[in-house]
């Protein structure tokens, strides 16, 4: 559940030179490891695929760029643990030959699932209600 896919689908592969995130969480929307944390903390800095494999419930971000994108071993990933926010913040890079494009999302937690964020299920529901769309909108 993040903006930006428009701008990946839209440019070719291999105009794509850098796509970066940067995820900011409540440790309360991580593994329950990080839960006492009480001060701002880089937790990860590699690839989207090294991310997926140590926090698969928590980047599913991660996960859509890299497959929109350039691939999981070229999509730089951070993860920051602040307890000072309450939402689910993303920051977007993607540097291309066709232009350069910074996108913040900022996303309140699931009531349900405090590890994801409320939009990630409406945007589950909007896909899912657009197969029977005669017109989509977007992707």
């Amino acid at each position: 559940a993040i903006g930006g896919m428009d701008i990946l689908k839209a440019i070719d592969k291999s105009d794509i030179e850098r796509i970066s995130l940067t995820t900011r969480k409540n440790p309360k929307s991580l593994p329950e490891k990080y839960w006492g944390m009480t001060s701002e903390t880089e937790l990860f800095r590699s690839n989207a695929l090294e991310a997926i494999k140590e926090f698969p419930k928590n980047i599913n971000v991660a996960a859509m760029l890299s497959l929109a994108g350039i691939g999981g071993e070229r999509t730089e990933v951070r993860i920051v643990a602040d307890p000072n926010i309450e939402q689910n913040c993303h920051e977007i890079e993607i540097v291309s030959k066709v232009g350069n494009y910074t996108i913040k999302c900022s996303n309140l937690p699931f009531e349900r699932n405090p590890m994801s964020s409320r939009l990630a299920a409406l945007s589950i529901w909007a896909a899912l209600k657009s197969l029977n769309e005669k017109v989509v909108y977007g992707l």
